[in-house]
């Protein structure tokens, strides 16, 4: 595959104006959210928060950092990388959900959620590093159009 430059440039800066936008709409909601939230629901969001943060780390092992060598080492099994990280994410999501449905009380008291935030966790932990992965593959590959809608 020839390098296109225009392409390249036109990538990289649609990437960046989607992820400005992101960071701009997070800076400017969470203050709405103040608003509407007690703070005791404020608390418990963050918390929620906090808890799927670390819980993604742990559970994808944040395998979107190896394809930018990834691409350099593995040249034309870069897709074959990506699809073996994203068979390991699901299934380490997996582990993690049946895990969580078996210790689910256990969970609830050691990190003060009640139990049905616990079940979205598990969702949220399923879904999440699998949008994490595809995110970190199509800049890339210079796949710009579907990653900047999401």
């Amino acid at each position: 595959m020839r390098f296109n430059e225009k392409l390249a440039i036109r990538s990289g800066v649609s990437y960046t104006f989607s992820n400005v936008l992101i960071k701009g709409v997070v800076f400017f909601l969470t203050p709405i959210f103040t608003r509407l939230m007690s703070p005791e629901e404020f608390g418990s969001f963050n918390n929620f928060i906090a808890w799927l943060n670390l819980a993604v780390i742990l559970v994808s092992f944040n395998l979107e950092s190896s394809f930018l060598s990834a691409k350099k080492d593995f040249k034309e099994k870069f897709h074959d990388y990506v699809f073996s990280s994203t068979i390991l994410s699901l299934w380490l999501s997996f582990i993690f959900c049946v895990v969580l449905c078996f210790l689910s009380d256990f969970w609830a008291d050691w990190t003060n959620l009640e139990k049905k935030y616990a079940v979205a966790l598990a969702c949220y932990v399923s879904a999440i590093p699998i949008i994490n992965l595809f995110l970190a593959e199509q800049p890339l590959t210079f796949e710009y159009k579907i990653a900047s809608l999401l």
